[in-house]
């Protein structure tokens, strides 16, 4: 498929963009919260430690930095550690992992198809701009990979991929994160793109993307059915992934109590990866995919 100018649609593997939203797309711009080292000097203008004369900012000291970068003269006044940050021109490596375990499959539409149409727009972002996109597919282990591309003639061959992907078997963040670091040396920024149902330590599978000193984001799939649990009277409820079985009466006591507990825990996990330096956004199902990319992405601060 030729690609052609914003003045028309671009679609490959099921997927539909119209010209409005190419060229919203097309003014975006990536913006990341930690150093990266690019490979091709490339249109980003992307922030890393070096030997520039160049200051460009100041961030805590966290574990594992170059000593060389902490500012001691502002140690000794502070008594706190800050590394400085100095600014370079390279190129930026994406990297999108998508979950595609079995819970994808839920929801109307469903979680996958919602979080593939994400990873499209992403994707076509990243591609434009000149940068390198790869795109990984995971479960319970990388199920799938397509090795970072170059230039917007290669949007259709992740179209593709992203199509292809289909859900199955369990969610486990944390091996399967293990395994993408293991395959790929490439430093860049990684959105993690899952409802993070894993019965796992989630929060120490994205750590692991940081210690490998990626900038990470999740962008947190949920469907409707998960955040309104709108269920009453006699129940079983069936794990997606493990098949096993719960019997309950929903009431709408039992159903506020449930709903109370899941917004604590996001919260909690929001906070647990804000202390981590992980970027957080939730992505609803029912939100247009335009949406969540134009809006909530910029607040979140992974756009511009």
């Amino acid at each position: 498929m030729e690609l052609e100018q914003s003045s028309s649609a671009a679609s490959a593997g099921g997927f539909e963009f119209t010209p409005e939203f190419l060229r919203k797309l097309e003014r975006l711009e990536w913006m990341t919260r930690r150093i990266l080292r690019g490979q091709i000097r490339g249109e980003q203008r992307t922030r890393r430690l070096g030997r520039s004369i160049e200051l460009y900012d100041y961030r805590a000291y966290q574990h594992g930095d170059d000593l060389r970068y902490v500012d001691w003269n502002l140690y000794s006044r502070l008594d706190q550690l800050f590394v400085k940050l100095f600014a370079a021109e390279e190129d930026l490596t994406l990297h999108l992992l998508v979950d595609a375990s079995a819970s994808m499959a839920l929801g109307t539409p469903s979680k996958l198809d919602h979080c593939r149409h994400l990873a499209a727009a992403l994707a076509y972002v990243g591609l434009n701009r000149f940068e390198r996109v790869g795109i990984t597919g995971f479960s319970d282990h990388v199920t799938a990979r397509l090795a970072p591309l170059r230039g917007r003639r290669n949007l259709p061959r992740a179209l593709d991929f992203l199509s292809a992907l289909q859900a199955s078997s369990r969610t486990q963040l944390a091996p399967s994160i293990t395994e993408f670091c293991e395959g790929e040396q490439r430093r860049g920024l990684v959105v993690v793109l899952s409802d993070l149902l894993d019965a796992g330590d989630v929060l120490a599978g994205l750590r692991h993307l940081r210690q490998h000193r990626h900038d990470v984001t999740v962008l947190h799939i949920l469907a409707e059915e998960d955040i309104t649990a709108a269920l009453s009277g006699d129940l079983l409820l069936v794990d997606s992934e493990s098949g096993a079985e719960l019997r309950l009466s929903m009431d709408e006591g039992l159903r506020d109590r449930a709903l109370g507990h899941f917004t604590a825990d996001l919260e909690t996990l929001q906070r647990a990866l804000s202390r981590a330096g992980i970027g957080y956004a939730r992505a609803s199902t029912a939100v247009p995919f335009e949406d969540v990319i134009l809006r909530y992405m910029r607040e979140g601060q992974l756009l511009r």
